[in-house]
C-alpha cells in the first residue's frame, strides 16, 4: 500500500507541475524585445526622448502580440507568419506617425537590413 501512495502523490505532482508549467508565459528566443528593438532603433533614427516614450509601448505590444502568436501550437507556419506580418505592419504605421520625414527615411533603410542580434543570431 504504501508504493501505491507514493506512486499516487508523484502522479499528483507531476500533473500540477504540467499545470503550472501551461500557465507560464511562452517566451520566444526569436522574438526580440521592446528594449532589444529600442537600442537598435534609438541610435539609428537618433529618436528623442519623447519619441522613445511614445515608440515604447507600441513596441511592447507588438513584442507581446508576436509572442502569443508565435507560441500558438494551432496555427500553421504560413498563418503565423501573415499575422506576425500584420502585426508589424501595424506597428511601422504607428511608428511613423511620430517620426520626422528623414527619421522614416532612415527607418525605410533599417526595415531592410538583417538585424541578427534581434533573432538571437548573434555569437
Amino acid at each position: 500500500m504504501n508504493r501505491i501512495h507514493v506512486f499516487a502523490m508523484g502522479a499528483v505532482l507531476m500533473a500540477g507541475v504540467a499545470v503550472v508549467a501551461q500557465q507560464a508565459p511562452v517566451k520566444h528566443p526569436h522574438v526580440p524585445t521592446a528594449e532589444e528593438q529600442m537600442k537598435l532603433l534609438t541610435p539609428r533614427l537618433d529618436l528623442t526622448a519623447d519619441q522613445q516614450a511614445k515608440i515604447t509601448p507600441m513596441l511592447q505590444e507588438l513584442h507581446d502580440a508576436t509572442v502569443k502568436v508565435v507560441g500558438d501550437e494551432e496555427l500553421e507556419h504560413g498563418e503565423k507568419m501573415r499575422q506576425v506580418h500584420a502585426l508589424r505592419m501595424r506597428a511601422d504605421v504607428q511608428m511613423r506617425e511620430v517620426l520626422t520625414d528623414e527619421q522614416k527615411t532612415k527607418l525605410d533603410k533599417v526595415e531592410h537590413e538583417p538585424h541578427p542580434e534581434l533573432h538571437g543570431d548573434v555569437k
